[in-house]
């Protein structure tokens, strides 16, 4: 059977988490239930928190939270109303942002994870035995389940579908350490096909991987960055050339992705995706050591709060000036700068109420802020 999938449901983002114990949600804009993630669950321990910008958001809740690379991962909500129907909403494969109901991400989880899922080209999600077979599997997921699937994805070149959610998903449930662990243990194993072959999802779960050492605590970062270093030092000795230059093309390339989560405003400059406008946005959420080129190198309007963080107040008021060629992604705003202090913010939050596409929701984070 087949089933058409079902788009991100909007109404399932909220604004930033992670208190110092390090996993529910500060505050809600409605009635939703509560959130929670084991993401953040080293709270003001984590090296990322070194990071902060007191007042950036609204609590210091937030504050911590976009230390620590919000909005840039997963969220696990109790008692949602769509776990009445987890299978067939895991089934038609959607998906979520900021919020996943429990048991709807544990089959969804489990579904990608067995790679028993295709996608036709009409659009339709369509399962064999092994995607069947986790879709009926409700239990909740066990870290060793989590790490074996971890080091399956760096072992050969089978095709998966949406990793950087999976990835979320799996922190979101066990928290940074584990996740982190097990992509390092199976980078280090991989062998050169895999580093050779150009696989867009995963150089998402590698980026992904900037974020896991942003919440673990300094001295466990700092040991898993050191084998990742010696892992592309290897790798970069491996190429003809011995050394790596200046990008170009390579597109899904771990080895680019590894350079841009390690190197900051160098891995940026060298191995950073280009297009006419620069360095694509996606490739500068991991430069923490140069405020001054990110605002410089996000000129491309793009709706990501991780941005505004790095770069500052200037990032926000190019929002403002480019809002008409932000279409389509106000859901997105709304999830990054819901709880952002700045007023540039309040007016971003003010032109998405007056338009079409989420007026209600930024209604209702603007009547949260009092306004």
């Amino acid at each position: 059977m087949a089933s058409k999938k079902k788009p991100t449901d909007p109404s399932a983002a909220d604004p930033p988490a992670g208190p110092p114990a390090g996993s529910s949600a500060p505050r809600s804009t409605g009635t939703d239930p509560a959130r929670t993630t084991a993401a953040l669950a080293h709270g003001s321990a984590a090296g990322g928190a070194r990071f902060l910008r007191p007042g950036f958001a609204l609590t210091p809740e937030a504050d911590l939270a976009f230390a620590l690379g919000f909005p840039h991962l997963e969220y696990i909500v109790d008692d949602h109303p769509d776990d009445a129907r987890a299978e067939m909403i895991a089934y038609e494969r959607r998906s979520y942002r900021l919020g996943w109901p429990r048991a709807v991400a544990t089959r969804w989880c489990r579904i990608t994870a067995s790679k028993g899922c295709r996608r036709t080209p009409q659009g339709a999600t369509e399962l064999d035995t092994a995607g069947k077979k986790a879709l009926k599997n409700g239990a909740p997921l066990a870290p060793d389940e989590i790490a074996l699937t971890l080091k399956a994805l760096f072992t050969d070149t089978s095709s998966y579908e949406d990793l950087r959610d999976l990835v979320r998903l799996f922190e979101a449930f066990v928290g940074p350490e584990p996740v982190a662990s097990s992509i390092v243990d199976a980078l280090e194993r991989s062998s050169s096909a895999v580093w050779t072959h150009q696989d867009h999802d995963r150089a998402l779960v590698m980026h992904h991987v900037g974020f896991l050492l942003l919440r673990l605590p300094p001295t466990t970062a700092d040991r898993l960055r050191g084998r990742l270093a010696a892992v592309f030092d290897r790798r970069v000795k491996a190429l003809p050339s011995k050394e790596l230059g200046p990008r170009r093309g390579e597109r899904g390339s771990l080895l680019r992705a590894l350079d841009v989560v390690l190197n900051g405003r160098l891995g940026a400059e060298r191995s950073g995706e280009r297009s006419e406008d620069g360095i694509e946005p996606g490739d500068l959420v991991h430069v923490t050591d140069d405020a001054d080129f990110v605002r410089e190198a996000a000129c491309r309007i793009w709706p990501d709060a991780r941005l505004a963080f790095l770069g500052g107040e200037p990032v926000l008021e190019r929002l403002l000036d480019g809002f008409a060629r932000l279409r389509g992604a106000h859901q997105a705003l709304l999830d990054g700068f819901a709880e952002v202090a700045s007023p540039a913010a309040v007016q971003l939050l003010q032109r998405i109420a007056a338009g079409k596409e989420a007026p209600e929701r930024a209604k209702a984070v603007l009547a949260a802020r009092g306004l």
